[in-house]
Formats: C-alpha cells, structure tokens, sequence
C-alpha cells in the first residue's frame, strides 16, 4: 500500500478543473468526475488561494455521515474520498453486505441496546438500527455507536453469535471455502485466457470459425452457471432438512420432558447460529461466505473507535492526533484483508473498496431523533458554557443516619484543626463542635455545562453514573474511580468560621471484576471500557471517599449489563466513559 495515495498539487488539480469546465457534454463530465474526483470551482479563480492545502475537511461528513470530498485527488487514491468511516463500517459494509442479517445478527443487536442506562442529554440510537425503519442516522447518533454502543455491544454482539466453541470449526470452514473459491477463482482465470487465446486463433481462421468459437464458449459458460445454480439449490435444500430435523429433535426433548436440558435463550442463539451455518455434506453455497462474522472484526472497529474519542477529546494534542492517525491507519489496513476474507475478493479488496468509494448522496443528515432531542434543548440551554451551578429545585431536610456520619468523618479529614461529631455521641475531644443533621438536597449539580444527577432526587440513575477525578493530598497526582452520585447536598453550619457553606456529592463507587473474562475485553480497556461486579459497590472503608467535592466529577458514564467468562458465564457491569478529557478541576 506503499505510494497509493500520492498527493495532488495545486497546479495539477487547476489543470483538472480547467479539463472539466472544457467538456460540454453531459456524460462526458460524469465519467471525468468518476475518473477524477474534480469538478471546476470557481476558487480556482482567486490566485492567491490553493486548492489543495487550503481546503478544510469537514469532520462530520469525513468521519461519520460520509460524501464524496472532491477537491483532492482521485478516489482510488485518496481517503478522504469515501463516506464516513462509522458508516461505511456499520452500514454499507455489515448491514449491506449483510454481515449483519436482518433476521440473526441484526436482531440480536437490536435486543441488545435497549439494555443500556445512558443519560438523556447523549441521546440514544434507534432500536431498529440498520432497518428502513430506523431511518438515516444523524452524525451525534453515528458518534454515539462508535464510541458509546459500539465498544460494549459489538464484543457482545460477536461472542453471543459466533459461540467460542465453534470458533475452531468456523475459522476452519473459512479456509476450506476459501481455498475453494481461490481454486475455483484460478481455473476462471485459466479458463478465460485458454478462451482469449481460442478466439484469437479461430479469428486467423475467419469469421465462420470466430462465430463457432464463441457459441462453444457461451455454452460452456451456460452450463457451468447451470452446474452452480443446481449445486446452490441442493445445498439449500440440505440446509432445509438439516434445520427441520434439528427442529425436530427440540420438540421431541421438550416433549419427553427434557427441557431442562434446552440451553438458555442466550447460548440457544449461539448455538441455532451456528447450526445454520455449518456445512452440510461438506459442502456450503458461496454466498453464505458473506452472512458470517470475523472473529477479527471487533478488535479492527475498536481502532476506529479509539481514534475517533482521541479526536472528539475537548482539548486534542499533537500527540493526540498523531495516535488517531496511526489507529486509522491501522484500521483500514486490516479492513481490507479482513473482509477479503468474508468476501473471496481479489487481493486489493476490490469489493470492499467498492464498498467504501460509492457515494451516498440520498443520505446526508436527517431529523431523526429530534423530538427527543427537543426535549431537552430547553434545559441544557440553560447550561451551556456554566462552569458551577446547582439546582434551582432544593428541598431542605434531614440527612439520613448514614450520610450524617459521612459528613462528619469528612469535615474532620478536611479541617483536622477544628473537631466534630455527631449530636448522637459523645466528643472524643475537648471543643468538638457539634454537626447539624439538615442540610440542602439539590436534584443536579452542573460542572463544566453538564448536568448529573443525585439517584436519590431524582429516583434513576441514567445520568447519575460518572467518572471522578480524585487528586492526591498533596494534589500533585491525580486518579480516576466510577461510581453512582447518590445525593448533591448544601451544609450551611459555619464551623469554620468562614461564612461559607460546604457542598458535597455523596458517591457510591462500583466494585471492580477480578474474575475470569474473554481477551476482547483487555482491548476493550483502551476505548475506556471497564468491568464491575454487578449491583456491588466498594464498602466504606476503602481509601475512596464517600462524600467528594461536586467540582472533582469529570464526566458521565453508559452502563450496560454483559455476560462474560467463557466457560464460567457470568452477569457483570460493563462501563464507558463519555468524558471529553478536561485538564482541570473546579476547586470549590
């Protein structure tokens, strides 16, 4: 791939558009677009401009909803020329060429994301993704797969579908069919050329013999392409009976009371699967090549996913950028192979090229999800560009045994030279001053133009659930934990003779899963996903505090319940951040 992409200049790209301008008929400017990916712009006009270096790419459409860019070079030589990688890869690639089919895969994704707790300000995808009814997708909600969705539910999505223990047989059967393909590719080949070189030599003989010629190889072609519409049929039809006689035999279980042994509705996914796509008499129609997943495939879409987080990052270095550009790079070097696997195609990956360089002009935004979306333009309005706020709804009342001691423990950790206690004990020092137990509740402290949640208030905990940066004591390090915000409260007791309340989110911190998980999961990590014991959280005696400064949450958190562990299946809390990185905290 060395050289593919050499650049255009400025003179070259004038010349072109000169080129362009000149032709006056219709189709002729069609093919030279298709040849060139160059139109005439009226820019060209101004001298002082160059059309190469000065041009900006739009990240929306380069990125996520995908045009052709045509001010660059020719689309076989240039990336920018293709939709957008989210939509490519989802879309044009696993639902089009049905990696993803409607009634397997792609119902199982759509079983999948309902499941998930995210705060209402992201947004959600539609639940009919890939379907016509679940329209175009706008660029937030192609944003929101790639970097929410995608790195939790398609891991799931592939282990749920392509079970680890047909793995072995599956990879098998790929290198089986494609050492079939390849064969059958060559002797194509070989047979076209022994044709080429059968037609020259009868046209020496004259027309009568050229004519004669080429009815034998038309006939030939008819009857290898008879050969194959008959095989396809036989092997659909042994897949037909093979599934009415797998059938069978789980009705014929569930009848003499076997059901007990029946898998659960997860695994029984995997596994009818997998039936379906097993060879029958070791043999399997060419198509069915394409319905079947990579095992490769997750780990090669959590690049794109790492670079795009580095991208969307609010602060972005060179360091940053140089990172996307090597996981971009990455990327498409390994999507090209790897569906050139799926595929049977040529060693460039024709198809997929295809695939990648075909505009999509009928789709170029849409309105989807803006009802819900309206919903809450009114009230994040009011946030944008707030640094520190708090509810306008506070309810004043009396603390909960728990958060009361919580509160005391923390004040004296916080100011150590002036001593409390709780009202209900007796003071362990002289001058102890005792702690009120009413304090202020708020429903939601915004930090940074965000608003979160206290679970309590508000009695859900979609966008409650956050990442915090914690500093050390001598704030010279910092760390991140996960947790749950619980309450937002206001202590109005001037103990520190301050005139100044003290506010305080109180947060339950998940508990982190030590047991055994599959390696997708390690890669996983480098996208922000993490994994936590379901419905456990960290007692209080760790080091994390319980009650933290509202100014120390750095950003919120999707949540979604997984099965993981091979053999030892087990339910845990999968997490991923949606931080845009600050460098910063809000001291207060």
């Amino acid at each position: 791939m060395k050289d593919a992409f050499p650049p255009r200049t400025d003179e070259q790209h004038r010349q072109l558009g000169e080129e362009y301008r000149n032709l006056s008929n219709p189709t002729a400017r069609k093919n030279f677009v298709k040849a060139y990916a160059t139109r005439f712009t009226q820019l060209s006009r101004l001298p002082y401009f160059d059309i190469v270096s000065q041009v900006v790419v739009d990240p929306m459409h380069n990125l996520f909803l995908g045009t052709f860019f045509t001010l660059h070079t020719r689309p076989q030589y240039c990336l920018l020329a293709v939709p957008g990688l989210v939509k490519t890869h989802f879309y044009q690639i696993w639902v089009q060429n049905k990696i993803l089919r409607p009634n397997h895969e792609l119902r199982r994704l759509h079983e999948l994301l309902p499941e998930f707790t995210i705060p209402v300000s992201c947004g959600k995808l539609p639940t009919d993704i890939g379907m016509p009814s679940g329209g175009s997708l706008t660029a937030d909600q192609w944003l929101l797969l790639v970097t929410v969705y995608g790195p939790i539910v398609i891991p799931q999505l592939w282990q749920s579908c392509l079970s680890q223990t047909a793995d072995k047989e599956t990879l098998n059967d790929r290198i089986k069919i494609i050492a079939r393909q390849e064969a059958e590719k060559n002797a194509d080949s070989n047979r076209q050329a022994a044709n080429a070189e059968a037609l020259k030599a009868a046209k020496v003989l004259g027309k009568e013999a050229l004519a004669a010629e080429k009815a034998r190889i038309a006939q030939e072609k008819a009857e290898a392409d008879q050969a194959k519409k008959v095989e396809r049929e036989r092997v659909k039809e042994a897949k037909k009976k093979e599934k009415v006689r797998v059938a069978a035999e789980k009705r014929a279980q569930r009848q003499n009371g076997k059901g007990k042994n029946v898998p659960s509705k997860e695994q029984d996914t995997s596994i009818d699967h997998n039936e379906e796509h097993r060879h029958v008499d070791g043999d399997e129609d060419d198509t069915d090549l394409k319905f079947k997943l990579h095992h490769r495939d997750p780990a090669n879409f959590l690049k794109l996913s790492r670079a795009l987080r580095f991208l969307m990052k609010h602060v972005i270095s060179d360091r940053n950028i140089e990172q996307a550009d090597q996981l971009i790079r990455e990327y498409c070097a390994e999507l090209i192979p790897t569906y050139q696997l799926l595929q049977g195609s040529d060693p460039l990956g024709n198809e997929v090229s295809e695939i990648m360089l075909k505009a999509s002009s009928e789709e170029r935004g849409t309105v989807a999800g803006l009802a819900a979306l309206s919903r809450d333009l009114e009230d994040m309005s009011s946030d944008v560009g707030m640094v520190y706020g708090l509810s306008p709804r506070r309810q004043r009342r009396t603390m909960s045994l728990e958060t009361y001691e919580l509160l005391a423990r923390t004040i004296s950790l916080l100011s150590p030279s002036t001593p409390v206690h709780c009202r209900y004990r007796h003071p362990v020092v002289p001058n102890s001053i005792p702690l009120d137990r009413e304090a202020l509740f708020f429903d939601y402290v915004v930090v940074h133009g965000k608003r979160y949640y206290a679970s309590r208030s508000v009695g859900s905990k979609s966008s409650s659930l956050v990442q915090v940066t914690l500093p050390s004591l001598d704030s010279s390090t910092t760390r991140i934990a996960y947790g749950e915000i619980l309450e937002i409260i206001q202590f109005d007791q001037d103990i520190r003779h301050t005139n100044e309340s003290m506010w305080f989110a109180r947060v339950r911190w998940f508990k982190k899963w030590s047991g055994e998980r599959e390696s997708i999961w390690d890669t996983c990590e480098s996208v922000g996903v993490r994994l936590w014991e379901l419905e456990e959280y960290e007692t209080q005696d760790t080091q994390l505090p319980s009650l933290i400064p509202p100014g120390w949450i750095g950003g919120q958190l999707a949540l979604k319940t997984i099965v993981i562990g091979g053999s030892a299946r087990s339910k845990v809390w999968a997490t991923i951040s949606l931080a845009k990185v600050r460098h910063h905290l809000i001291i207060i």
